[in-house]
């Protein structure tokens, strides 16, 4: 057994009566992905720390809600899913709180630092820096949208504006995308 299987092993035996000692084993296993997903939304690390911390925080009090009706096979997967949905929420309520501006900013001044290797093809690692030059607000209404599948109506819920803001966000970051991809790419 590897050590995933082992700390879900646990899990699975303590579920929903977690114990300090699992909570730690969970904590050190999925805090690395976590910081990975929550990052994509927030750019300062501190506060990404900060949210996933929250996260779990979150996720610990709520364990009781946590469903599982699969095979056995999957739960890993399930719990996963499951710390990443409160992971992304608690990051978007971060950045509610936060108020982040309608930014369009002039392009030039982030194009001068952007260096970008490409062979053949555009590479996820390439991708996600172009998203590093989006406005807080442009990149997580689009990763939102066309990575994570929520609608428009979604977003607005969730980020407490207007739908039609979530689609100029979108558009925004689009046009930013295609340019910042056309200028390094083509």
């Amino acid at each position: 057994m590897n050590k995933e299987d082992l700390i879900l092993e646990e899990m699975i035996v303590c579920f929903p009566v977690f114990g300090e000692r699992i909570k730690e084993k969970i904590y050190k296993y999925y805090f690395n992905y976590l910081f990975g997903v929550v990052k994509s939304y927030i750019d300062d690390k501190e506060i990404a720390k900060e949210v996933v911390n929250d996260g779990f925080l979150k996720a610990f009090n709520r364990i009781e809600k946590f469903v599982f009706k699969g095979e056995r096979k999957d739960f890993g997967k399930t719990f996963r899913a499951w710390l990443v949905k409160i992971a992304v929420h608690t990051a978007i309520d971060r950045l509610r709180v936060k108020e982040v501006p309608l930014i369009f900013g002039d392009l030039n001044e982030n194009l001068i630092s952007l260096s970008i290797d490409i062979q053949d093809r555009l590479h996820v690692k390439d991708m996600s820096m172009l998203f590093d030059y989006l406005p807080d607000n442009q990149r997580t209404v689009f990763k939102m949208h066309e990575i994570e599948g929520y609608s428009h109506e979604e977003i607005s819920k969730a980020l407490k504006i207007p739908a039609g803001s979530s689609r100029v966000y979108l558009s925004k970051a689009r046009q930013r995308i295609r340019i910042l991809y056309t200028r390094k790419f083509l």
